[in-house]
């Protein structure tokens, strides 16, 4: 079985920082494919898939170990390598606290927060603004930050435009 870690960091059996980045991906996309007819359950599959995504920080908390000063449970994979370009995700100790943080947050704007119309897509983008913010936050490599900042981007757009917050 594969271990998804650096030389000297936490270690855990399958890849969380790439689980933290998806979960809400795939959750904005199942909130608009969700039904018009029953808002519960498209509100119901963003709060569960934000929930996943804070109890994936959390346990990635629990499993940080505090000793080691490199990245830990760091993934590389090359897209391009003659420009160097590919995913690389990892976590220290300062963005372990800002992806906890996020991962504690977003669920609270999604219970907190009655849009006045369209609550499907505006679900939608808050789930896609959290995998940016999420990538954002992992990521090591500088195009895949930049991409994931652009991510960012589109969301937050669309959510001061159509709602206003």
């Amino acid at each position: 079985m594969p271990i998804f870690a650096s030389e000297t960091g936490a270690t855990l059996p399958f890849p969380i920082l790439t689980a933290l980045i998806l979960v809400p991906l795939v959750g904005s996309l199942l909130t608009l494919v969700s039904s018009q007819r029953r808002p519960e359950i498209t509100k119901l599959i963003a709060l569960l898939s934000s929930v996943l995504t804070g109890a994936l920080g959390l346990w990635m908390l629990a499993s940080f170990n505090t000793g080691e000063a490199s990245y830990q449970f760091a993934s590389k994979h090359q897209w391009i390598s003659s420009w160097g370009i590919g995913w690389h995700v990892g976590v220290d100790g300062i963005s372990l606290f800002l992806v906890v943080l996020t991962g504690i947050l977003f669920p609270l704007v999604i219970v907190g927060c009655d849009p006045h119309h369209d609550e499907k897509r505006y679900l939608a983008w808050i789930l896609l603004l959290e995998a940016g913010v999420m990538g954002s936050f992992l990521s090591l490599d500088l195009f895949l930050f930049f991409l994931f900042f652009e991510i960012v981007l589109v969301p937050m757009y669309f959510l001061i435009g159509g709602w206003g917050y």
